[in-house]
C-alpha cells in the first residue's frame, strides 16, 4: 500500500471503470442508479464511479472510515453485513479482488438473494486460465498464497453462478499490466534469495508480457 502501489491502483481504476461500462445496459447508465463497491480497499474504483453526479456511490470496507464526499459514502462494515447492503439498494454491486479471498461462496449466493430484480453483479477475479498464469507459472500474483483461498477460472465460475439461477452471465478478460508487474517482482525476489540462473532469465524473458 504504498505511494507507488496506490498510483497504479488508481490510473488502473479508469481502466476497470470502463470495462465495467462496456459490459453493462447503456441505457441503464443515463438513470439515476446506485452503485456499491463491496469490499472497496481504498476505493480507488468507486471513486471512479461518483465523478458522474447522477450516480449514487457506496463503499462497504473493515478498513474504511465510515464518511460521505459529495455523491460517494464509505461505510465501516463487514461484506457480510446483508442489512446494510439491502438498505442500499444497489443497481450494481462490484467485488473486485475479492472473491478469492472468501472460503464461503454460500456467502456469494446469499448475496444473490438480497440483489433486486434486473441489478448487476460486477466480479473482477484472477484468472487461471489466463496467458499471464501459464506464463509466470508458481510465480502468478493470482496465487497469492495463503491470502487467495479460492483461484477461479472461465469455466468455474460460470459453473458456480448457474448454479444460483440468477440472471445471464457474461464473461469477459481483461489485461491486468498490475498484477503481471507484481508476478515479475516475484520473479526477482526469488533470483535474490535463491539466485538461479533460470530466475533471472525469466525475470528478464517476462518483461514483454506486462500487458497479457
Amino acid at each position: 500500500g504504498n505511494f507507488f502501489y496506490d498510483l497504479l491502483k488508481n490510473i488502473y481504476a479508469n481502466y476497470e471503470k470502463k470495462i465495467i461500462l462496456k459490459n453493462i445496459n447503456n441505457d441503464f447508465l443515463h438513470e439515476r442508479i446506485s452503485i456499491l463497491d463491496l469490499a472497496c480497499g481504498k476505493g480507488f474504483l468507486i471513486k471512479k464511479f461518483s465523478i458522474n453526479n447522477n450516480t449514487m456511490c457506496f463503499g462497504i470496507d473493515k478498513n474504511v472510515h465510515s464518511k460521505k464526499n459529495g455523491n460517494l459514502k464509505f461505510f465501516k462494515s463487514s461484506y457480510k453485513n446483508f442489512k446494510l447492503i439491502k438498505k442500499i439498494n444497489p443497481d450494481i454491486i462490484i467485488i473486485n479482488n475479492f472473491l478469492e479471498h472468501i472460503e464461503d461462496l454460500k456467502i456469494i449466493k446469499k448475496l444473490f438473494y438480497h440483489m433486486k430484480k434486473n441489478s448487476y453483479l460486477v466480479i473482477i477475479t484472477p484468472d487461471s486460465e489466463s496467458c499471464a498464469r501459464t506464463k509466470f507459472s508458481n510465480f502468478w500474483s493470482g496465487y497469492h498464497s495463503p491470502r487467495h483461498k479460492v483461484i477461479f477460472n472461465q469455466k468455474n465460475i460460470k459453473k458456480i453462478f448457474n448454479n444460483f439461477k440468477k440472471n445471464k452471465i457474461y464473461l469477459t478478460r481483461m489485461f491486468d499490466p498490475f498484477s503481471n508487474l507484481i508476478s515479475i517482482t516475484n520473479l526477482v525476489k526469488q533470483t535474490f534469495h535463491n539466485f538461479k540462473i533460470k530466475y533471472l532469465i525469466c525475470a528478464l524473458t517476462f518483461l514483454p508480457y506486462v500487458l497479457i
